[in-house]
């Protein structure tokens, strides 16, 4: 069975890269600024108080943006090669909604049993969250008490909010958890990135941490834009420049692209 994974994984890593259909592409400008980011960003984590590994980020600039459906678009997940998140020997704590209706009685069921299974070592519904941890001192202790952070997908936009950026180095993982069984949610929210609108034409995915090695991030990186680019209008002709990062490091490019003449 290893050698059945370990031959897909590397079966469709080529199959990125082989996708990738844009002139002036270099294979080894891609391993120097992957090298590179982790070199810094494991400096970073280094030096910093918490220990926590930091997310690096493909940024994609492109010539003009989606006109239609960009909601939908910028929430469609993408599945990485390899997951971002490693929740099994680790403290995990799960965000939720509050279930008190009555008509909610099998949601507050699921959410029960997944207490039971000993993965999660806290649920904490929003309300609890907005009453018991509004001090920025109590954000904090939260921040260290637990490694992972499960959050459900319809609220996230709120946990960010209510957080105000204290969580921003451990990033709360969405998860769907009623339409699927729970291990099969994990799993795929630990495996899926998201595209973020950027500033301006530019997308922002979240693509790997600075515990990976320099194949792992390679390989996610082309899954990534392979996958973003295919759905895009114009697909690689709509490519500017693509660049890697983390949150607070300047942007090393991988591509770039001039003007539109140059396409």
């Amino acid at each position: 069975i290893f050698y059945v994974i370990y031959y897909l994984v590397n079966f469709f890593a080529s199959m990125s890269k082989n996708d990738v259909r844009i002139g002036g592409w270099s294979d080894n400008v891609v391993k120097k600024a992957v090298a590179s980011i982790l070199k810094y960003s494991n400096k970073q984590v280094e030096s910093s108080e918490d220990g926590h590994d930091e997310i690096i980020y493909l940024q994609l600039s492109v010539f003009s943006m989606p006109t239609e459906g960009p909601k939908e678009a910028h929430a469609k997940p993408i599945r990485l090669l390899h997951p971002l998140y490693d929740y099994k020997d680790k403290d995990v704590c799960l965000i939720s909604r509050d279930y008190k209706d009555p008509s909610q009685k099998e949601m507050k069921k699921k959410l029960d049993e997944i207490a039971k299974t000993g993965n999660v070592k806290k649920i904490i519904t929003l309300t609890k969250l907005r009453s018991n941890y509004a001090a920025p001192e109590a954000k904090k202790k939260l921040c260290k008490e637990f490694e992972v952070f499960f959050v459900e997908e319809k609220i996230l936009p709120q946990i960010s909010k209510v957080l105000n950026g204290v969580l921003s180095k451990v990033h709360p993982i969405p998860i769907n958890l009623f339409r699927q069984k729970w291990t099969t949610a994990v799993e795929k929210a630990c495996r899926s990135t998201y595209l973020q609108k950027g500033v301006g034409t530019s997308y922002s995915i979240k693509i790997g941490r600075s515990s990976f090695s320099n194949d792992l991030l390679e390989e996610n990186l082309y899954a990534a834009i392979v996958k973003v680019v295919s759905d895009m209008p114009k697909k690689w002709a709509n490519v500017r420049g693509v660049y890697i990062k983390t949150a607070e490091s300047v942007a090393l490019p991988v591509f770039q692209r001039g003007r539109k003449s140059d396409r």
